[in-house]
């Protein structure tokens, strides 16, 4: 890591109503509202060159924020829970107030600064996109709850159910010409998704995860986007014991939507029912092939945004 001695660091610990900032070493607290954030803005940081600024996933609270953050020219990066805490075990950092946490988060900072550079702004549309994803998934969850209670109930109470299924169904469908209205009038999500479902396998369900849930896709080097998914083998030897290797973390629900782009590709893109078969044939259980299958994909796919071209030969993209 190398942090010169003028590097300005940031970390903000969010909550819905406030933001506690530790910025240079010191702690502030302001309010969670357009107002408070661009006073801040002026007063504290305007002129400074922050190297970089973190903040916690915080169920969308973090948003606005980042904006306005991020329209004022300072690189923020949202970082996963799960990386902050072993961060804060590793600094041996156990109390917790919301004071202590924006300090961390500046520390944060300082440690990964080297890494990331701020995380790319997200357009009005690619939001909208996030919430109505989101908001699908969860219909989608409650339809198929309801169609296996269907199988334990009877009478008046039936009849309720199939109506709260069919009102959500129809809920859905608006949800898609939404998500797709979106897509056609954003001209960079529309490009990636012509792009992406060039390949045999991916379709505009598929292509619509990985735009949404992966924006930085295009942006990585075919290893860097491998292990963001969480399809990159991790590799479990200590002395002598040579342990398989195994996937693990990474984006589910882009993870979840390669598993089913495998699934028809190595059915019907030739390139990759070579690889599978290839496999099967020398003794690789079957869901290690479909996983190198999926890292195959997210591979081709990251290079084939990156310069900006259609589905060809899968050679050059390996």
């Amino acid at each position: 890591m190398q942090v010169k001695i003028n590097d300005i660091f940031m970390g903000i610990d969010v909550s819905k109503e406030t933001l506690d900032i530790s910025l240079n070493g010191r702690h502030k607290k302001t309010g969670n509202n357009a107002r408070a954030i661009s006073d801040f803005i002026k007063s504290d940081i305007a002129g400074k060159k922050i190297r970089l600024c973190v903040l916690e996933a915080t169920g969308g609270y973090e948003r606005l924020v980042m904006c306005l953050l991020q329209a004022a020219g300072i690189p923020v990066h949202r970082v996963h829970p799960n990386r902050l805490h072993s961060f804060a075990k590793a600094a041996g950092h156990f109390a917790k107030t919301d004071k202590l946490d924006a300090a961390l988060l500046e520390k944060y900072a300082a440690f990964a600064a080297d890494q990331e550079h701020g995380d790319k702004p997200l357009s009005e549309s690619h939001m909208q996109m996030m919430d109505l994803m989101s908001v699908r998934r969860q219909m989608e969850e409650d339809v198929h709850a309801n169609q296996c209670r269907l199988h334990n109930i009877c009478g008046i109470a039936k009849k309720h159910l199939e109506a709260v299924i069919n009102s959500t169904t129809e809920q859905l469908e608006k949800i898609e010409k939404e998500m797709e209205l979106l897509i056609a009038a954003d001209k960079e999500l529309k490009e990636k998704r012509r792009l992406l479902t060039s390949y045999k396998g991916v379709g505009n369900r598929i292509a619509g995860v990985l735009l949404i849930e992966l924006p930085e896709l295009g942006s990585l080097s075919k290893k860097e986007v491998a292990a963001l998914v969480g399809v990159a083998p991790r590799t479990n030897e200590s002395g002598r014991k040579v342990g398989k290797g195994h996937i693990g973390g990474g984006r589910f629900y882009v993870r979840k939507a390669l598993y089913m782009a495998a699934l028809v590709a190595m059915r019907h893109n030739q390139a990759m029912k070579a690889i599978y078969d290839r496999m099967i044939s020398s003794g690789k259980a079957a869901k290690v092939a479909l996983t190198a299958i999926m890292r195959k994909i997210i591979v081709c796919l990251n290079a084939m945004v990156q310069n900006n071209e259609t589905y060809r030969n899968p050679a050059i993209y390996s």
